[in-house]
């Protein structure tokens, strides 16, 4: 199993890579296009390519259809998946949090 993420807009501003870093966590590759955050996630650990190109989105398909490709990117994604484990990021949140109000005090 692996994700395919193209967001709906091209705007920097997208912000739906909460999937993503669920999928992350699972590790579980994906597909990703070259715009917003996507490739920031995923690094190394999918496939980033052009939103625009439908040929080339076909081909990567394919290519994690392969169980021996897939395999090679879970073991790549799983030295990811620590940093999107729910207490790594509640601890991220609470600080950035306790920043903001220790500088409004």
């Amino acid at each position: 199993m692996f994700g395919l993420f193209v967001p709906y807009t091209n705007y920097p501003t997208f912000q739906g890579s909460g999937t993503l870093a669920n999928y992350i966590w699972h590790a579980k590759p994906a597909i990703v296009s070259n715009s917003t955050s996507l490739p920031e996630y995923i690094k190394d650990a999918g496939i980033i390519l052009d939103r625009n190109d439908p040929k080339i989105w076909g081909r990567a398909i394919s290519h994690l259809l392969n169980d021996k490709n897939l395999s090679r990117f879970e073991v790549t994604i799983n030295k990811r998946r620590e940093l999107f484990a729910p207490e790594v990021y509640v601890s991220k949140v609470l600080g950035f949090y306790e920043k903001i109000i220790k500088d409004k005090l």
